[in-house]
This record gives structure tokens, C-alpha cells and sequence, in this order.
């Protein structure tokens, strides 16, 4: 299983976006990928590799991630889940 929005990223948004984005019954955060595939999202350098990297990079676009808005996550989950796992969301 792998976390759409990194629990890393969930930790430094407003808290009321996080709770909308953090995944819930019918709107899960989590998706079931290949353990190969899971592995190399995260291989490449810094914490987390390359899926955090793009996750910071992106946010840093919105700016300060306290200011990303729920549109802004949600657009930034889909271009990550497609571009890394092949999951259109």
C-alpha cells in the first residue's frame, strides 16, 4: 500500500485541509501498488527519494504548505499517483 499524500506532507498542512485529504471511508489515501514499483517511487536522492522530492517541489510551487489549499493537494495526488504508479485519479 502506498500513501497518496506522504504522512510527512499531511503533518505540515493546515490542519482542516489535512483532515479533508488525509483519506477516509469511500475516499482512501492509501492504493495498492507493486512493492517493486512502491520501491523505486522512493529510490533516488533525499528522504523519501523521488516521490517526496516531487512533493516538495510542487509544494513549494503553492508556496508555504500551511497555504496549500485542498484543490492544490488533490491536483498534486493525481499528478503524482499517475506519474509514478500509472493510477489515474
Amino acid at each position: 500500500m502506498h500513501h497518496g499524500v506522504p504522512r510527512a506532507v499531511l503533518k505540515q498542512l493546515d490542519p482542516e485541509v489535512a483532515k479533508v485529504v488525509r483519506g477516509a471511508r469511500g475516499r482512501p489515501n492509501r492504493r495498492a501498488v507493486d512493492e517493486a514499483v512502491h520501491r523505486g517511487a522512493h529510490s533516488g536522492t533525499g528522504r523519501g527519494g523521488d516521490y517526496s522530492t516531487f512533493w516538495r517541489d510542487e509544494l513549494r510551487r503553492v508556496g508555504d504548505p500551511r497555504n496549500a489549499t485542498v484543490e492544490d493537494v488533490e491536483r498534486i495526488r493525481a499528478r503524482a499517483m499517475l506519474r509514478f504508479f500509472d493510477i489515474v485519479e
